[in-house]
């Protein structure tokens, strides 16, 4: 009788729980323009009463039940596929899985509210989300770039972010640095709620009356605080006495520690407990609304900076006119117009992305006055210029030292951040203009392009072909350490090369075969062998990767671009 009466009191306190926290909206799942039914936060408060709410133990018991075998699923996906495997064809099917749990449990918790709190379809916004985060997957698995395969991964995570803040919330009113401090405040909120699987646990335990043997609770939580005890209080008396030490070191000595093993429970526990606390907070989030409170101050303020700011720009870009773009004025004694260029483009690029985030501020903590509305426009023309002449300062020094992928993305960047600040200016002209969601367009548009284009193949095409102009210049060790995106490219100069140049570049190949069985010693000096030497070891050394990456893939870890590589160099991996 007793057990009856808690479940049911349990189950009022969640009922009412329900009706306190979420938001009613009406029947298409879009929250009804105007009206905050659900209750209303201060900005500083939310977030801390979203990570110390206290929820009945039935609401708690109810999550377990519907989010832990989606997220230990998931879980186990997530290790198969990428487990020691950062960039196999596997990658695709576990973005796809991420989506499908993602909306399986955005499904399975609406049931936890009232009817059409979350929205009930995807819209168009998060079909472009779902399009882009499996285009970044399948361009990873057809690139062996590093840099390239982190940005896929860091661009999946800020699109995964987008899609679940647009799923969950009504985001249809947020503004650029909302939208930056909720992706912040999800991240950090999810890691907030890491303790939540196991009060879940333990209320949906309790729940289904799994505990009647107190004896065995009392031992496994017996365990469970002596396995931490164990291990320090044994570390710290090993450390006090050297025979204790031994005895200790020759017992381990007889155990195999299975590493892979160890290394895939992490993996496993990692993916169940990132997800699940994930989609708790988001759960919890997405009934609460902000009150937003935003004080504009004097635009005297931002008009006297920005105008003290805006003389400079037109001093500086003055100056760029006349030394860089026109080359009417004498440089500085003993400096070329390569040194010129190289000095600078990279703090003229923080130069631009400091006046993008500050036009961005002003715009949104200063009332709007028309002449400061000018004096915006004017430094976003004074930015463009800057823009350009790091642009151009960067296409003079590659005119010399030809291309590296760091000065690809430089230029890149350059080109984003111009389409970025036009997007400023329209949203100065045009206040509605949705700027972050355009800026997210054009980033994934941008990226993509950059992503599936092989950059490194670009490079090495660029480089080989004006070898010949300035061989003194060439970075013929950079060459060795491209990516096998650019191995069609390579073997292509191999096969049109002349017959001299063939035989120095075989000879650089048995040398590295010698220098890997360790029958040759390398020194790692380069510059203490004949140029021509120099000039062929790149190409062995890149033959010796294309070998050890045929040696290494299989089905789980197949990559295109790796694959490639084999084919183009099979006629020669027996050198």
């Amino acid at each position: 009788m007793d057990d009856e009466k808690q479940t049911y009191t349990e189950q009022e306190e969640a009922k009412q729980h329900t009706d306190t926290v979420h938001k009613s909206v009406d029947g298409s799942g879009e929250e009804p323009a105007g009206e905050q039914t659900g209750p209303v936060y201060q900005r500083a408060d939310l977030y801390t009463d979203m990570l110390l709410m206290e929820e009945p133990p039935a609401v708690q018991a109810g999550y377990f039940r519907l989010f832990a075998l989606p997220s230990l699923l998931y879980a186990a996906v997530y290790t198969v596929c990428m487990f020691r495997n950062s960039s196999g064809i596997t990658m695709p099917v576990w973005i796809l899985a991420t989506i499908v749990y993602a909306c399986t449990i955005r499904k399975k918790a609406s049931g936890m509210k009232p009817e059409g709190v979350w929205k009930t379809k995807i819209s168009g916004t998060g079909w472009i989300c779902i399009a882009v985060m499996l285009l970044l997957g399948i361009a990873t698995c057809l690139t062996d770039h590093d840099s390239v395969i982190l940005f896929n991964y860091i661009g999946f995570f800020l699109m995964l972010l987008l899609f679940l803040m647009h799923q969950f919330y009504d985001d249809s009113q947020w503004d650029f640095t909302k939208s930056l401090a909720e992706m912040f405040a999800a991240v950090f909120g999810a890691v907030g709620c890491m303790f939540l699987p196991f009060t879940d646990g333990h209320a949906f335990c309790r729940e289904k009356n799994i505990r009647k043997n107190k004896t065995v609770r009392a031992v496994l939580i017996g365990v469970m605080l002596a396995v931490p005890a164990l291990l320090f209080l044994g570390f710290c008396l090993a450390c006090a006495d050297a025979v204790f030490d031994t005895m200790i070191g020759h017992l381990m000595m007889g155990l195999r520690f299975p590493v892979k093993a160890a290394q895939a429970c992490l993996m496993l526990l990692f993916g169940f407990f990132s997800s699940y606390c994930g989609m708790r907070y988001l759960s919890r989030r997405c009934g609460a609304n902000v009150a937003v409170h935003q004080t504009a101050f004097d635009p005297v303020i931002a008009m006297t900076f920005t105008g003290l700011l805006l003389l400079m720009y037109l001093v500086f870009c003055g100056v760029q006119i006349l030394y860089l773009f026109a080359g009417g004025m004498n440089l500085p004694q003993g400096m070329t117009y390569a040194q010129y260029a190289q000095r600078g483009f990279y703090m003229l690029l923080f130069v631009c992305l400091v006046n993008f985030v500050l036009v961005l501020l002003i715009r949104k903590y200063f009332a709007q006055h028309k002449v400061l509305d000018t004096m915006l426009i004017c430094i976003c023309a004074c930015t463009f210029l800057m823009m350009a002449s790091s642009a151009y300062r960067m296409v003079l020094y590659i005119s010399v030292y030809q291309l590296t992928f760091l000065r690809v993305l430089v230029l890149a960047a350059l080109g984003v951040l111009a389409l970025l600040m036009a997007g400023v200016v329209l949203v100065i002209v045009r206040p509605r203009f949705l700027l972050f969601r355009y800026s997210i367009a054009v980033v994934s548009a941008a990226w993509l392009c950059l992503a599936f284009s092989h950059v490194d193949a670009v490079i090495a095409s660029y480089n080989l072909s004006h070898a010949a102009e300035n061989p003194g210049r060439m970075d013929w060790q950079y060459l060795s350490r491209l990516s096998l995106d650019a191995a069609p490219v390579i073997a292509d100069y191999y096969e049109h090369a002349s017959a001299d140049v063939q035989k120095q570049l075989q000879e650089g190949v048995q040398q590295a075969k010698w220098k890997s069985k360790g029958l040759v010693k390398s020194t790692g000096r380069l510059s203490a062998r004949e140029e021509t030497a120099v000039q062929t070891d790149w190409f062995g050394n890149y033959v010796n990767r294309v070998v050890l990456a045929e040696k290494e893939m299989g089905v789980r870890n197949f990559n295109v671009s790796r694959y490639r590589a084999v084919q183009a160099f099979e006629k020669y991996l027996t050198f």
